[in-house]
């Protein structure tokens, strides 16, 4: 199954149920987002006829009013305007699945570090991911890290809410 927002070819952006990025489709059938075929539309000025990227069917659009005549396609319109209960289902499995992943490699490190930690006693804990000396100790995961990792591995969405506390020195 596929995550991915459906997106229009000739821009690479995800159409969606708001201007430009509406889905519309052309005489020949392909379908286009609302901004490209305005650009389009710009391009060719006076003459009105455009060419499909796709096939080069040409089409008569005479304007902005006419632009807004073409249809939506209803079938991409409908997966953006409401995702699927299945789709939605599917990313909380793949969290729920990272979430445990990140826990257990948690738990591994928290081993290792306390080897580590025994071998170097009254110093600040080194870092658990570059080893550097650690400045902050995340209270949840119970890891120590220097400020530029505590950073990186707390900007996933499981782990953003964790508290973070000054390091303290081993005794």
């Amino acid at each position: 199954m596929s995550l991915h927002a459906p997106k229009c070819d000739p821009c690479s952006k995800k159409f969606t149920k708001d201007p430009p990025t509406i889905p519309l489709i052309l005489g020949c059938g392909h379908t286009y987002c609302e901004g490209c075929i305005t650009k389009w539309c710009r391009l060719i000025r006076n003459s009105g006829n455009i060419s499909c990227p796709e096939c080069s069917e040409r089409q008569y659009i005479d304007g902005p009013k006419s632009i807004k005549q073409l249809q939506i396609n209803s079938h991409i319109y409908g997966i953006i305007a409401a995702p699927s209960r299945n789709t939605e289902n599917a990313i909380d499995n793949k969290v729920q699945d990272l979430t445990n992943k990140l826990n257990e490699i948690a738990m591994t490190q928290a081993t290792e570090n306390v080897e580590e930690e025994e071998e170097s006693e009254g110093d600040f804990p080194p870092c658990c991911e570059c080893k550097v000396q650690s400045e902050v100790t995340c209270v949840e995961c119970n890891l120590s890290y220097c400020t530029n990792c505590s950073v990186q591995c707390h900007k996933l969405v499981a782990l953003k809410n964790h508290t973070q506390q000054p390091v303290e020195r081993q005794v």
